[in-house]
C-alpha cells in the first residue's frame, strides 16, 4: 500500500503537537512542535520528503531531518577516519535536502547527521517533535507488508504521532 498511515497514541491530544509555555503548559495558540524525518540515504527519499516538507508547512513547524550512519568496526575497536566520514555523510544529507529547501523556503530545516544506530538518532529526534515522519520500503512480490526494526521500535517507544510513507 502507498498511502502514508499515521499512528497515533491512545491519550493524544491535539495540544500536544504544541510547543509548551514557560510553565511547562502546552497550548493550540502556541507554535506547533518540530516535523521530524528520518531518512535513509540509501533509498529514494522523495515521498518520504515530500510529506515531510508538506506536513511542516502546513504546521508552519521547523523540520528536522536526521540521518543516522556508522562506520565499519575496525579491529582496534574504534572508528578511524570519522571527521571524513562525517563531513561526507553531512554533505550527502544537505545535497538531498537542498531541492527541497528550494521548493519549500518557507519551512525552517535542521539538518543533523549522526553517527550512530538509526534506532538512536530517531528517537532521540522524536523526543521534541510533534509528528514523526518514517519510510517504509515497497517490496515487491513480498507477501504482505514488512514494518521495519526503526519503525517498529518507534511504535513501541514514540509517544508523538507517526506517519509511516511507503517509497521506492
Amino acid at each position: 500500500m502507498r498511502t502514508p498511515v499515521v499512528l497515533v497514541r491512545e491519550g493524544f491530544a491535539a495540544v500536544d503537537e504544541h510547543v509548551p509555555n514557560g510553565d511547562g503548559q502546552a497550548s493550540v495558540g502556541n507554535p506547533y512542535r518540530p516535523v521530524a524525518v528520518a531518512l535513509d540515504l540509501a533509498h529514494d527519499c522523495d515521498s518520504l520528503l515530500d510529506f515531510a516538507f508538506e506536513a511542516a508547512r502546513n504546521r508552519a513547524a521547523p523540520l528536522h531531518a536526521v540521518y543516522a550512519w556508522r562506520l565499519p568496526h575496525t579491529r582496534t575497536g574504534t572508528d578511524e577516519g570519522d571527521m571524513p566520514a562525517r563531513s561526507d555523510a553531512e554533505w550527502a544529507l544537505d545535497s538531498m535536502l537542498d531541492p527541497w529547501r528550494d521548493k519549500y523556503p518557507d519551512v525552517t530545516v535542521h539538518a543533523e547527521a549522526e553517527h550512530t544506530r538509526p534506532v538512536h538518532a530517531v528517537l532521540r529526534a522524536a523526543e521534541h517533535a510533534g509528528l514523526l515522519v518514517l519510510g517504509r520500503e515497497i517490496r515487491r512480490g513480498a507477501v504482505g507488508g514488512r514494518t521495519g526494526h526503526v519503525t517498529r521500535m518507534a511504535i513501541q517507544h514514540v509517544s508523538c504521532p507517526i506517519a509511516v510513507v511507503a517509497h521506492e
